[in-house]
């Protein structure tokens, strides 16, 4: 099944995807469940310390639906935890259309999974730099993110969600160091001034695939990326 068309409002579309297993944090997460809104590239990620079917409904009900509301269709990739019957039973109750990308033609869902592999590695590399604490990071990670201008759509994720453009102070623009860690007001300063510098080199990717699949051998997908006139595979 493919995504046919192009959502009309934020939140309508939404892409799920789990990213891990991590390294365990101090608060024992291991996975984080992420989501992006098709249309605006808006993103939400919730660390979970299982990827289990309810695990990952639960938190996808209680912290998405219940603060955002109910998109009309969401897609997932074929992992055990979105295609459990919990899954199917909470998208049969709210009415929300699930599509399934197949296990190795990502390209059936195109532009929107494309995206959100941006935000995923995005996520890896910022976890790998907090090993310990990055479930603490992650609300920064994703503020960063959609105060971020897209490549995509030359806006950033929370204009087009909310209407205006999010004020942030020009004196959070160069990064200071942090000495102490017991005092909250520099802490905070400090993420957000480090989540906003790394957003700024790591998501400012240009997507220009899904490439041509000339072959398939589990785990590996063999394709073609045109360059120039030159193949490479």
């Amino acid at each position: 099944m493919t995504i046919t068309s192009t959502a009309n409002s934020a939140f309508e579309k939404i892409y799920l995807d789990i990213v891990g297993p991590l390294d365990k944090d101090e608060n024992d997460f291991v996975y984080i469940l992420t989501l992006q809104c098709e249309l605006s590239k808006f993103v939400e990620a919730y660390p979970l310390k299982s990827k289990d079917a309810v695990t990952v409904a639960r938190s996808f009900v209680e912290n998405f639906i219940l603060r955002y509301g109910i998109p009309k269709e969401i897609a997932t990739d074929q992992g055990s935890e979105f295609i459990s019957t919990t899954m199917r039973e909470i998208c049969k109750l709210l009415q929300i259309n699930i599509v399934h990308s197949t296990a190795y033609h990502h390209e059936s869902i195109g532009a929107l999974e494309n995206s959100h592999k941006v935000l995923n590695a995005y996520l890896r590399i910022q976890t790998q730099n907090q090993k310990t604490a990055w479930s603490s990071w992650i609300p920064y990670y994703c503020f960063s993110y959609n105060t971020t201008v897209h490549s995509e759509t030359r806006y950033t994720p929370f204009e087009l969600v909310f209407g205006k453009v999010c004020a942030i102070p020009n004196n959070l623009s160069e990064m200071e160091p942090l000495y102490n860690y017991d005092n909250y007001l520099l802490e905070f300063k400090y993420r957000l001034q480090k989540a906003q510098a790394d957003a700024r080199d790591i998501i400012n990717i240009i997507y220009d695939g899904p490439y041509v699949v000339v072959s398939e051998k589990e785990p590996n997908v063999k394709i073609i990326k045109e360059r120039q006139g030159i193949n490479y595979s």
